[in-house]
């Protein structure tokens, strides 16, 4: 699957991922990874909170409430930092 940014721009790129919002195939250079908590049920009245991630395209990431923080970072900077 070819990234759907660079197509526009007359580029071929293979994707990384699927942007969650809106669907189009994304390459590293346009994959955004945003944080965002997975809550699980840990028994009654309970949850417990994980971070996760969510890869988004730059078009979509603005409407995340994480988009501001820090730590959104694409994931290629999520390698070197892991």
């Amino acid at each position: 699957m070819w990234c759907y940014d660079c197509a526009e721009l007359g580029r071929e790129a293979g994707s990384v991922g699927v942007c969650r919002d809106c669907g189009a195939a994304v390459c590293p250079a346009h994959a955004v990874a945003v944080e965002h908590p997975v809550r699980r049920p840990a028994g009654l009245a309970q949850s417990t909170s994980r971070p996760a991630r969510r890869v988004t395209c730059r078009v979509c990431r603005p409407a995340h409430p994480a988009a501001a923080a820090p730590s959104a970072r694409t994931p290629a900077a999520a390698h070197r930092t892991a």
